[in-house]
């Protein structure tokens, strides 16, 4: 009987043992909460403040100075908002696009090579089979096609906002009131084509500054608010910008045309709006209390200390918090676009990854 209490008491303390080291180990953990990484959606914006006015009519202008290839409405029809009422000739546009394209596949081609053989040297350099000499040439290489890139594709942007320049499309439902020319006419660009009658159509007439102009477009997509709707977004459109700036504001008017909500929108509303100015699809995209920063300093060639700023991550990988070095792009209302160091499917720490270090063990909860 003694023999068996004894046991029972040394089973009681070695079970007891486990359980406290168990104990331990969660408590070693950082409790951490993750986000998996999928494709998401982003866009950067102008942000522009004004009133709502309401308006009978709406005079539509053409962008381009063409012939009018094709009408598609005639007096007295009833449209819809973003329906196509004319096109252009468009042949030199339609060119443009396909020349650009061309270039910005030749230079995205360029710059693939140039960052593989950036890498493949990066790997010499460390092995001493190259000199330093060398592998700066390769990075200015890298630099100047990377630069050719990006010229390349605001070339392309250029053209296709020139094509899209030769369509006339309704910023508002309402119905076709006048046609000032007809099929074959030439129509220089400015000059009004259609009147749109619309009791119920509201514009805004916003003041951009100088700087801003290359961001806005005819065309553009708006996003506005307005206090009295809380965080309820109304859908818009630029249908005119201002050819001359004001030389007393220095400013010059963007007539945005909302597409929806007439039965809620009056007359003298204040609202923010937003023009589109960048979105992307299919990406990665976090919060930006998600991303981490660290400043480093770089010697340039000049001997001067440059200041660059780094973005990392935490990961969890296998139970342990793992740190990544990402590259950013569009930055829009508290969110970030990863264009480089993540996939889709990933393990993104996003609370607990200011108190973790690359290493610790973590514990997802919750």
């Amino acid at each position: 009987m003694k023999k068996i209490i004894i046991i029972s008491i040394l089973l009681l303390v070695l079970l007891t043992g486990c359980d406290q080291d168990k104990n331990d180990e969660v408590k070693k953990s950082i409790p951490v909460m993750i986000y998996t990484t999928h494709p998401d959606e982003i866009a950067s914006y102008l942000k522009l403040n004004g009133g709502l006015e309401a308006t009978t009519d709406l005079d539509l202008y053409s962008m381009s100075s063409e012939k009018i290839k094709k009408l598609h409405v005639h007096e007295g029809e009833k449209v819809s908002a973003g329906q196509l009422l004319m096109e252009q000739v468009s042949d030199m546009a339609q060119e443009s696009v396909k020349l650009g394209l061309a270039g910005a596949n030749a230079a995205r081609a360029q710059n693939d090579l140039a960052e593989k053989e950036y890498i493949r040297m990066q790997k010499l350099l460390a092995e001493k089979a190259i000199t330093q000499q060398q592998f700066d040439q390769i990075e200015m290489q890298k630099s100047a096609a990377t630069a050719g890139l990006e010229l390349a594709e605001a070339q392309l942007e250029q053209a296709r906002q020139q094509l899209n320049y030769t369509k006339v499309f309704a910023p508002a439902a309402g119905e076709v009131a006048m046609i000032n020319y007809e099929v074959g006419d030439m129509v220089p660009a400015g000059v009004p084509v259609f009147k749109l009658v619309n009791n119920r159509s509201m514009v805004a007439r916003l003041q951009a500054v100088e700087v801003d102009l290359v961001k806005l477009y005819v065309g553009q997509d708006v996003i506005a608010r307005f206090p009295a709707f809380g965080e309820e977004e109304f859908q818009g459109k630029v249908i005119s910008i201002d050819s001359a700036i004001s030389p007393v504001t220095r400013t010059l008017e963007v007539k945005v045309a909302l597409t929806n909500g007439m039965d809620q929108l009056r007359s003298g509303m204040y609202g923010e709006f937003r023009m589109i100015t960048k979105a992307r699809e299919g990406v990665i995209v976090l919060t930006d209390s998600a991303i981490m920063t660290q400043t480093k300093l770089r010697i340039d060639k000049n001997g001067k200390q440059i200041a660059e700023k780094e973005y990392y991550v935490f990961m969890a990988v296998d139970g342990k918090a793992a740190m990544r070095p990402v590259k950013t792009g569009i930055h829009s209302l508290g969110r970030l676009e990863i264009v480089d160091g993540l996939a889709m499917g990933e393990q993104v720490i996003v609370v607990g990854q200011n108190i973790v270090k690359a290493g610790d063990e973590i514990r997802i909860v919750n």
